[in-house]
């Protein structure tokens, strides 16, 4: 999905993040282009939503925000889209329609001891989980957040998992040209990105548990929201990005040489079942059921384009009842 010009639904410029329904419907939440975008399952644009503006389903599109890139989370139990980049908070359901929305941004000076939130995952039990970290200073420290909405979409907050990691710095500033359409406009980009922090996680949301990779030490945790650690694994090289499956595979992603993108994939018992790759570098992995992957990789050119992917094998199977 992609195409490198012209003006259509499908010419994406700066693909935060995407969240997959029930039918395979894709969300793709892409600041630069101002919107949130819908395909289906072939990869035809169903409709946009979520167009820049301040009235009901419209959204402000932030480039680039304290907590990172924005954040697309679908909620399959009331099919729901939560749209978050930790100012802004919006529940639209799959046509647009807007069910809630909530503005945070007096809470950095008025409240600076209360963390930033950023929704970020549910699980299979109905829990959210809020990515969080303290808004003012040079803090070193973040949180991960479970609770559950409200039947008016308040997010009522029980446990919150304490975790170390880096502050947030902004990165080199990279500037690139594009020629878009007949017309040839040239539009140049600059984009900073927060350094990545020392630690990588994500949420099981079959066990609604978190996996955390600590990168210094090559290892791979699974925490309870008790701070107790169930598991540990050792890892031969620190990654980029963590995801379990809803059968409980681990994908552990990391940059590979000739700037290849490689997998290594654990079965829900932890075992090492191997490595699958792309000749591609990846910015983003949805790793969803039955050994169906999104990606995001840009070409030479930085040009964003999205792939469906499927794994053959017995990666829909759970390996281990436990």
């Amino acid at each position: 999905m992609g195409r490198i010009e012209g003006l259509e639904s499908d010419l994406f410029s700066d693909i935060h993040d995407l969240a997959v329904d029930g039918d395979g419907r894709i969300y793709v939440v892409d600041p630069g282009m101002q919107n949130v975008r819908i395909f289906d399952r072939d990869g035809q644009v169903v409709r946009e939503m979520a167009p820049e503006g301040e009235g009901p389903g419209e959204r402000r599109h932030r480039r680039m925000a304290y907590l990172g890139p924005t954040s697309v989370t679908w909620e399959p139990d009331r099919a729901r889209l939560w749209i978050d980049d930790g100012f802004q908070r919006q529940v639209l359901d799959s046509i647009g329609v807007e069910y809630r929305r909530d503005m945070r941004t007096g809470n950095f000076y008025t409240n600076p001891d209360i963390p930033a939130g950023k929704i970020v995952q549910f699980d299979t039990q109905g829990h959210i989980y809020e990515y969080q970290r303290l808004p003012i200073g040079d803090t070193t420290v973040s949180y991960i957040a479970r609770g559950v909405p409200t039947a008016q979409y308040d997010v009522v907050f029980s446990d919150t998992l304490t975790i170390d990691s880096r502050a947030l710095k902004s990165g080199e500033t990279r500037t690139t040209e594009r020629t878009i359409g007949a017309a040839r406009v040239s539009i140049a980009v600059s984009d900073k990105r927060p350094e990545r922090d020392e630690h990588v996680w994500t949420v099981s949301t079959a066990r609604g548990t978190v996996w955390i990779s600590v990168s210094e030490r090559r290892q791979l945790h699974e925490v309870a929201f008790t701070g107790d650690t169930l598991r540990t694994f050792d890892l031969e090289t620190a990654p980029n990005e963590l995801d379990v499956s809803p059968e409980g595979w681990i994908w552990i992603r990391h940059s590979g040489a000739n700037a290849e993108t490689t997998w290594d994939l654990l079965d829900n018992c932890g075992e090492r079942r191997g490595s699958v790759s792309l000749p591609v570098p990846v910015s983003l992995t949805h790793v969803g059921r039955d050994g169906v992957v999104h990606v995001v990789w840009s070409d030479d050119l930085d040009i964003e384009y999205i792939m469906r992917l499927r794994l053959e094998g017995d990666v829909d199977r759970r390996m281990c009842q436990g």
